[in-house]
């Protein structure tokens, strides 16, 4: 399960996180709560998956544990709020953080998709229509292998390139392929940013865990970093722990890195002077995830816009060079034809 995942799997474990947290506040144990799940879960393929981690839990494993046994079924992130949420005893809290998370991001896509279906449809409508004269010459001459061949050479590419970076966005990816990926994006207004907002979001939500669970600080940014899903937040972080180590303050380190903005440090080294940093983290957390919705949403309403007016300049192109071809030819005509 990468990062990047369809708004029907979002919500599946969103709702798995959601039930397993309602059940755990509402006094039920674990291994209990993980058998009523099985027995009515979001989507059945949570089933065989569930039974394995049962079986762990009955073993011994503690539920992080269980969950890291199962390979690559849920992302760092996840996997490390568990962690948290158990050694804190605030495990029901962790899930339902989750939770809510992935209902959110499956809403924000599923409508980012709506706005773009209309626009998908109109680049396909604009590529099998133009040039109109290989419609005329399919129909009146019978060339359907040379429109068929000419239209897959645009559409394949496209669909190979959308296929690459929906592979390319998996959290399973090498590190290197994820700064390539990520530095291709980081450019593109609105969206660039738009991640870069998630991931500050995931390195607030899971430094707030590691440092609640009783990790060093040094400990905490290291896992952050790890589970922010950005590879410049990881260099950052790897650039921090020195100087953390040898007794900078965090907030002050901060300061220095630009990959943080000035509202993530200014929150931050409020909740570090005031000793309120848990709740800095919480906040921070919640407003850069807000924000990346705002731009996602923002992304999605202007990408149609921007469609439709590269489909009618192509438009007013061609009938503009149409007539143009046309009186051109009128001009090359014998005088008195």
């Amino acid at each position: 399960m990468g990062l990047m995942l369809t708004p029907g799997g979002m919500r599946r474990f969103g709702e798995f996180y959601c039930q397993l947290s309602s059940l755990l506040n509402a006094g039920v144990t674990l291994i209990e709560a993980l058998r009523v799940v099985q027995q009515s879960p979001p989507h059945r393929s949570l089933v065989r998956p569930l039974q394995r981690i049962g079986a762990d839990l009955q073993t011994g494993y503690t539920l992080g544990e269980a969950v890291q046994r199962q390979g690559n079924w849920l992302p760092a992130f996840d996997v490390a709020l568990i962690q948290a949420g158990e050694q804190t005893g605030r495990l029901d809290a962790s899930l339902r953080q989750l939770g809510n998370h992935y209902i959110q991001h499956a809403r924000l896509i599923q409508a980012a998709m709506a706005s773009l279906a209309y626009p998908v449809f109109l680049v396909h409508m604009a590529i099998l229509i133009f040039p109109p004269g290989m419609i005329t010459r399919m129909f009146w001459q019978g060339a359907y292998r040379e429109y068929i061949a000419a239209k897959l050479m645009i559409l394949v590419p496209l669909y190979l390139a959308g296929l690459v970076l929906i592979l390319l966005s998996q959290a399973r990816r090498g590190e290197r392929v994820r700064a390539a990926f990520d530095r291709l994006l980081r450019p593109v207004p609105m969206l660039g940013k738009a991640r870069h907002s998630l991931a500050l979001a995931r390195f607030a939500g899971a430094l707030e865990a590691s440092i609640m669970a009783g990790m060093s600080v040094t400990q905490a940014w290291e896992q952050a970093g790890g589970v922010s899903g950005s590879p410049r937040l990881r260099r950052a972080v790897a650039q921090a722990i020195p100087r953390i180590s040898g007794g900078m303050p965090p907030g002050e380190v901060m300061a220095g890195l630009p990959v943080f903005p000035p509202a993530f440090v200014s929150v931050f080294r409020t909740g570090e002077l005031s000793g309120k940093l848990d709740q800095s983290l919480a906040q921070l957390r919640q407003l850069f995830e807000d924000d990346a919705a705002r731009k996602i949403t923002a992304f999605a309403e202007w990408l149609p816009r921007i469609i439709y007016l590269a489909i009618a300049a192509i438009l007013g192109y061609a009938i503009v060079s149409f007539w143009i071809q046309y009186y051109s030819n009128l001009s090359e005509l014998p005088a008195g034809f």
